[in-house]
């Protein structure tokens, strides 16, 4: 709507009541009329009351404020609040310079086309750049650009079809769920109690052999009327608002072809009641709206239960904390107003109320909702510790690193609300054929009813009733989300992060797996077994050398001698991945890292007879321009379920490869104790990368075909090849580098939840795919048995009913760990 200006008398503005300058001629439409504005702030204001269908505000108001912003509605000032950035900081998060998103919960909703809508609503707002609703969990995602557009914008938008949006929270969750519970019993034991007496007046009917006078007949039809009404204004009132929303927006949703038949049953059956002729149909109508709504009442049950194993991460999360003000004095506040540099008192049995370090005290703490261990961790000072995770034994004091949206919580909270919105390539086909559905389906009806009027014109409503009641889209359109929700929920409690939409459909299509060895197949806990001195001149300083040097490293042979005691200090660290580091110490240049590094600096070559004696053993040399210093031996332990995590891809035909920048003959001990047969060592990240891209290609397959290639890591040296993977998994512990690019976080250390997110994924795209096959044979099976009058319109509904209903608790199996 635009502002109209033109020439006008009147002289009070409607909108404030105040004069209006003789040179200012600005008009908005308001109920109906043209109406004079002095400014146009004022006409701006006006504009936003009735594009937001507020504009009874002017109908009811009882008074002109002299201020133009005390005229908003508390409605749209409401939304507003959601622009200040002290509430965004709850549920918005920085995904960019100027992107934000956030997750919101809708309300409203009841069928697939409702999520439709919204997502086709939200995607057209300009500075929105994505909009994903899961039908499962009511839950939307929506990311936009600051500068174009804010968060009210898009909240009042969502208002303006018909739908309410809040910022999601568990608890709000609940509550609109159990609102919306409650309220389809009420309507579910209106139609009940109503539609047995309507019943009890049928069964009289139906066992009528002729004999019954018409006046009792007529008196029975009059009453099945009355009785009919509360079910019909009442009961159904969830179909026909359902319905209006759907035809107000130009859509045809799932309530459309419902209310239709409802409608048509009801005016025909009144039509018969006054002129005594036709089919009565009271007791049809009570029944299949006492049937829909009592599968709405369970599907709302089923989704609940789905919901819920997704939303442990937010179940946990911290609400109140012990601050330690400066005076030594404890204040409880909420959690979220914990700022960094905070100190925080966590007593046994509390939750850790933000992410932070150990300053004082020594504590077990239960860390299972992030790692799916149910064993409690022993910490001390200066460990981290983790927000949500619970305190188990002793009062400890933490300062706070993290807060809000930058914890771990969060973040995995993100991931998890992406995958959530996740949808495979099938499934993105059945939503395409679940938008045009009910339009055909209207069709096809209306085609029924012509065909059985010209047949049968005493008995055509019945086919047509049943054609309109017995299709069910929303079996389509719940079969990903609610197997989604599902499998994320339970993954989680596994300890298994799917943190891309895409991981769930790569997964399962695995044809190899590459792994890095240390910190992968191997605890990554290096140990120094052995060394050999080359320069006796450095016999008091080799091990202090290399400790200074490695304390710039994150490879896990850095740990090996970092705990080497030293005072010396390194300049000039060069830290080249996959080969080693150059440093300065005491003003000369020292190489530390693999001999080819070695080589490739200095041109020395380490003589075989030393190599031998370490021949099984990860290899370390440290040399300066001058020779070759000390070469040392490492040793890792391998970690106890990577040999069964190996036997298991091999018998379900994953290929599984070791890709390491580790020395050949130490690769290949590794890879025999654990059962792999293909090893590529002394590889560098770009020589990671080119081998994974081979077998993408298919250079290795027999038959020459792509392959779907995961990759398993945990170092920076292993981000490159995580990147290019089909599906990227990092491990517990990960560099930031490795797990930015991944698909799947493991926060377990155990590699067995490799093969639980595999097995899970593939009963994922089995069950959606069982879902899938069932809604469209039953549809494809049931519409022409009621369009041929096969299906009588009660046994309709019991079929649509039972159809969503049996796609919901067929994707709860996935919750089964």
């Amino acid at each position: 709507m635009t502002a109209s200006i033109s020439p006008d008398q009147n002289t009070q503005c409607f909108h404030c009541a105040l004069e209006i300058a003789p040179s200012i001629h600005i008009h908005i439409s308001v109920l109906g009329e043209k109406r004079a504005m002095c400014c146009a702030g004022c006409a701006s204001v006006a504009e936003a009351i009735v594009s937001a269908d507020l504009e009874s505000y002017y109908r009811h108001r009882t008074d002109k404020p002299q201020q133009g912003e005390l005229l908003i509605p508390e409605e749209l000032r409401a939304l507003k609040l959601y622009d200040h950035p002290e509430i965004q900081k709850t549920f918005v998060h920085n995904i960019g310079e100027h992107t934000q998103t956030a997750s919101l919960i809708l309300e409203g909703v009841t069928c697939a086309a409702c999520v439709w809508l919204n997502q086709q609503h939200l995607s057209k707002l300009e500075g929105v750049l994505s909009a994903e609703i899961n039908y499962s969990t009511l839950k939307a995602v929506v990311t936009w650009d600051e500068r174009t557009i804010q968060l009210s914008d898009i909240l009042e938008a969502i208002r303006l079809i018909g739908y309410q949006a809040h910022p999601y929270d568990p608890a709000q969750r609940q509550h609109i769920l159990e609102k919306t519970r409650k309220q389809t019993l009420k309507y579910l034991g209106i139609a009940g109690v109503f539609g047995m007496q309507v019943m009890g007046l049928a069964i009289s009917l139906y066992f009528d052999d002729g004999t019954m006078d018409a006046g009792i007949k007529l008196l029975l039809h009059r009453a099945s009327l009355i009785l009919t009404l509360p079910v019909i204004f009442y009961a159904a009132r969830p179909f026909f608002k359902g319905a209006t929303h759907d035809l107000k927006n130009r859509r045809f949703g799932m309530d459309t072809p419902v209310s239709l038949g409802i409608s048509l049953a009801f005016t025909a059956s009144v039509w018969a009641v006054i002129t005594q002729t036709g089919e009565i149909y009271f007791d049809s109508v009570c029944m299949f709206t006492f049937l829909l709504l009592g599968a709405r009442y369970l599907e709302i049950t089923a989704r609940k239960r789905a919901a819920d194993s997704a939303d442990i991460v937010s179940q946990v999360k911290p609400t109140l904390a012990r601050r330690l003000n400066a005076d030594g004095q404890i204040e409880i506040l909420p959690a979220l107003e914990l700022k960094v540099g905070d100190h925080a008192l966590v007593h046994a049995g509390d939750t850790v109320p933000a992410d932070g370090t150990i300053i004082e005290g020594e504590s077990s703490l239960d860390e299972s909702i992030l790692t799916g261990e149910s064993a409690p961790k022993i910490k001390t000072v200066p460990a981290s510790v983790i927000g949500g995770s619970i305190n188990i034994d002793s009062p400890i004091t933490i300062e706070i690193t993290r807060t809000g949206g930058k914890t771990v919580l969060s973040g995995i909270q993100r991931l998890l609300d992406e995958a959530q919105q996740s949808k495979p390539a099938i499934a993105q086909f059945a939503d395409r054929i679940a938008g045009g559905f009910v339009l055909a389906i209207i069709s096809l009806a209306t085609v029924t009813g012509i065909y059985w009027f010209n047949q049968s014109p005493e008995h055509w409503l019945a086919p047509t009733i049943a054609v309109l009641i017995v299709s069910c889209p929303c079996a389509l359109s719940l079969a990903t989300p609610a197997s989604i929700t599902a499998a994320v929920g339970r993954l989680m409690k596994q300890g298994v992060i799917i943190s891309n939409k895409t991981a769930l459909d790569a997964l399962h299509k695995l044809d190899v797996i590459f792994f890095d060895k240390t910190g992968t197949l191997t605890e990554g806990k290096l140990a120094l077994q052995t060394h050999t001195l080359l320069d006796l001149r450095f016999k008091d300083s080799h091990l202090a050398i290399c400790s200074v040097i490695e304390q710039h490293s994150e490879h896990p042979a850095a740990h090996a001698f970092i705990s080497h005691p030293t005072k010396k200090t390194a300049h000039a660290v060069q830290n080249i991945a996959g080969k080693g580091l150059i440093a300065s110490v005491d003003n000369e240049i020292y190489y530390l890292g693999t001999a080819a590094h070695i080589q490739a600096q200095t041109g020395f070559v380490l003589d075989t007879s030393v190599l031998s004696k370490q021949a099984q053993l990860t290899q370390v040399i440290l040399a300066n321009d001058q020779n070759i210093i000390a070469v040392y031996g490492l040793s890792d332990a391998i970690k106890p379920d990577s040999a069964k995590l190996i036997k298991w891809l091999k018998q379900h035909h994953i290929q599984p490869i070791m890709l390491t920048g580790d020395n050949l003959t130490t690769a290949q001990k590794i890879a025999a104790d654990i059962g792999i047969d293909t090893v590529y060592a002394d590889q560098l990240p770009a020589d990671k990368l080119a081998m994974m891209k081979a077998y993408q290609q298919g250079q290795y397959a027999t038959n020459h075909a792509q392959q779907i290639v995961g990759m398993v890591g945990d170092g920076v040296n292993d981000a490159a090849v995580l990147a290019g993977a089909d599906c990227a998994i990092a491990t517990q512990g990960a560099a930031v580098l490795a797990s930015a690019g991944s698909d799947v976080l493991l926060l377990t250390p155990k590699l067995s939840a490799i093969q639980t997110a595999i097995e899970t994924a593939q009963k994922t795209q089995r069950i959606i795919k069982q879902n899938l096959i069932w809604a469209v044979t039953y549809n494809l099976l049931a519409i022409p048995a009621a369009a041929m009058d096969f299906v009588p319109p009660w046994a309709a509904a019991i079929g649509m009913s039972l159809s969503s209903l049996l796609v919901v608790l067929n994707a709860l199996r996935l919750r089964r760990a």
